[in-house]
This record gives C-alpha cells, structure tokens and sequence, in this order.
C-alpha cells in the first residue's frame, strides 16, 4: 500500500489511522520494526549511563561477597 506522507506533522491519532489501513500482517511487521528500533535507542541510553572503568575486584573478595549473602539468607 502506498501512503503519501506530505504533512510530516502527524499526530499520533493520524498515524494510527494510517496504520490501521495495512494489513494485520503489515502492522505486525510495523509495530516490530518500531520496538525493535525503540529498544535499540533505550540500550544505547542505558549503555551512555554505565561507568566506563570496570572496578578492581579479586576472586576473593566476590567469594566473600556471595558467602554473606548466603549466610544472610539462611538467618531469615
């Protein structure tokens, strides 16, 4: 189906009338290109957020770390 998009100020309500003129397949294939495109920028944005230095920790002291919460655990 061929649509002519000359106003690009689509509302929302617009765009979904558009939509709903595919077929139910077309709007399957839509709605997963738009979330997959939607989960790529939200993993980039979270990506830009983690510290870029990983911390120095030994074997050890995550052994450590993992027994105390085990401990914990088997006090409640």
């Amino acid at each position: 189906m061929q649509i002519s998009l000359k106003n690009n100020n689509l509302s929302l309500q617009q765009l979904y009338q558009i939509v709903a003129r595919f077929s139910v397949e077309q709007q399957l294939a839509i709605a997963d290109h738009i979330k997959k495109q939607a989960l790529a920028v939200k993993w980039n944005q979270f990506a830009q957020t983690m510290p870029t230095v990983e911390p120095d920790i030994s074997e050890q002291e995550i052994i450590d770390e993992v027994k105390a919460v085990r401990a914990e655990r088997c006090e409640k």
